[in-house]
């Protein structure tokens, strides 16, 4: 009995120290219209935590949704992220402004970027732990390509 209590217990500690560990697009908002060409600001916010990671990279990119049935709701975004617009290391700071660190990347939209709804996504990768394990995540924003 007391060994399943601490195997839930274990549990429960690894999955709010992953939780922790979540990112989110906080720019640009959802539906936002952008051109193509436009170079736009992708600004992502880290969650704080107790648990500690190193951040390893972060990949930005933008799916069209023309061609789904569905829109953009139908597509998962973590099995094609689409046309790739930033691969880099990430290291989010704390600014006076906002609550959790973040850090801002500026992206160009596609020239020849179909029009209509497109998912901007950000990928990232970070090591958690003393021991470290590998945590990766997928967020995305929908926005609209004029």
């Amino acid at each position: 009995m007391f060994a399943s209590v601490k195997s839930l217990f274990v549990c429960g500690a690894l999955a709010l120290a992953t939780a922790a560990q979540n990112i989110n697009i906080a720019l640009p908002t959802a539906m936002t219209t952008v051109n193509p060409g436009d170079n736009i600001t992708v600004q992502v916010e880290k969650g704080d935590s107790l648990t500690g990671s190193t951040e390893v990279g972060i990949a930005i990119a933008l799916k069209s949704c023309s061609g789904y049935t569905g829109g953009c709701d139908v597509i998962d975004i973590s099995e094609v992220l689409g046309t790739p617009m930033l691969i880099s290391q990430w290291a989010p700071t704390y600014h006076s402004d906002q609550w959790y660190p973040y850090s801002n990347f500026t992206v160009t939209i596609p020239s020849t970027f179909q029009s209509g709804q497109a998912i901007l996504s950000a990928t990232h990768l970070s090591l958690v732990g003393a021991g470290p394990y590998p945590y990766t995540e997928t967020v995305n924003q929908t926005i609209t390509v004029a």
